[in-house]
C-alpha cells in the first residue's frame, strides 16, 4: 500500500483480500453453518455473545475510561465462517494443510474448558480431528467425512497434492518460495503421525 494524498492505493503486487464475506456466503449465522455430523467433534450449540460497551462519554475521543465497569448495550450480530463438507472453513487463505486436509481444523474448541453456562468457547485453542484411515473405519463410527484412504492413493499422492497447493499459493503471492520445503516437511510429519 502507498499513500496518495491521505488515502491508500492498493499496490499491484498486493494480493487481493481473501477475507471471508457475507456476499460470497462465507460468513453466516451460526444456524446456517453446514457442519458435518462428526461423532468426535460436535458443533457448538451456541456462540459467545459480544455486546456494545459504554466506557464513558470521553472514551471515543480520548480513550480514557470514565465508566468502569462499562455499561452493556445491545448485542452485536455474530457471524461465523461457513464450512465445507469436512468442516473446514471456506474463504480466507486455504493453507496447504486445509486445502489438502488430513482432518477437520477449527478455530474453536468446546472441550477446553467446558463453560457452557457462560456460553464460552475456547476460541484461541482450536481443534483438529483427523479423518478415519479407511472407509470401513469411518463407516463403523458413522463419520461422513471421506477417509484418508478414500482421498489419497498413497503417501506420495498426498505429498504431491500438498506441493501443488503450496506452489499455487506462491503464484498467488501468499506463500514465499523458500517456505515450500518446510510446508512439505510438516505435511510429511503429519502423514507419518496419522498413517502408520
Amino acid at each position: 500500500m502507498r499513500s496518495s494524498g491521505g488515502s491508500f492505493e492498493r499496490s499491484s503486487s498486493t494480493p487481493p483480500s481473501r477475507y471471508p464475506t457475507i456476499a460470497r456466503g462465507e460468513l453466516v449465522a451460526r444456524d446456517a453453518v453446514r457442519f458435518p455430523s462428526v461423532p468426535t467433534l460436535p458443533f457448538p450449540e451456541y456462540l459467545p455473545g459480544v455486546w456494545r460497551m459504554d466506557f464513558g462519554a470521553e472514551f471515543p475521543n480520548t480513550r480514557v475510561i470514565t465508566k468502569e465497569p462499562p455499561a452493556l448495550g445491545s448485542a452485536y450480530t455474530v457471524l461465523v465462517p461457513q464450512v465445507d463438507g469436512d468442516g473446514n472453513e471456506l474463504g480466507g487463505v486455504a493453507l496447504p494443510e486445509v486445502a489438502v486436509p488430513l482432518g477437520t481444523h477449527t478455530g474453536w474448541n468446546i472441550a477446553v474448558p467446558q463453560l457452557t453456562g457462560l456460553r464460552y468457547l475456547a476460541g484461541l485453542v482450536g481443534s483438529f480431528v483427523p479423518f478415519a484411515l479407511t472407509r470401513e473405519a469411518r463407516l463403523q463410527v458413522r463419520d461422513p467425512r471421506p477417509s484418508i484412504a478414500e482421498r489419497y492413493k498413497t503417501r506420495e499422492d498426498y505429498l504431491d497434492q500438498v506441493l501443488r497447493a503450496s506452489q499455487a499459493l506462491v503464484r498467488q503471492r501468499l506463500l514465499l518460495p523458500d517456505d515450500v520445503p518446510q510446508v512439505s516437511r510438516h505435511a510429511e510429519t503429519m502423514w507419518n503421525a496419522l498413517v502408520r
